[in-house]
């Protein structure tokens, strides 16, 4: 991200042991290695937590959260991995790196 503006588009699926998609799982959005020397990165989810709908999929958006400049703008490093769990914590995903990089 180059700018505390900016949405990111997400989709994340739940996925039996043959890779067919499971509907009906509760999936939830969430950030976490949020903290680089004192800058956090912070960040909505929307929604931040999700059923899945017949081929096992969801859908979300992710913006900064209002500190966003404050925290990271100036060029002081920040970044955060996304991750995608079922209800409960269990199952995470693997996680996304976001580098937010604001001059």
């Amino acid at each position: 991200m180059s700018d505390c503006s900016q949405t990111i588009c997400l989709d994340a699926q739940a996925v039996d042991s043959s890779g067919n998609g499971v509907p009906g799982v509760v999936l939830l959005f969430q950030l976490q290695n949020n903290v680089v020397g004192s800058n956090t990165f912070n960040g909505v989810f929307t929604p931040s937590q999700a059923l899945t709908d017949s081929n096992g999929k969801v859908f979300a958006t992710f913006h900064p959260a209002s500190d966003c400049q404050a925290q990271c703008g100036g060029g002081k490093a920040c970044q955060a991995e996304m991750i995608v769990t079922t209800s409960g914590g269990a199952f995470p995903s693997l996680p996304l790196t976001l580098t937010i990089n604001i001059p």
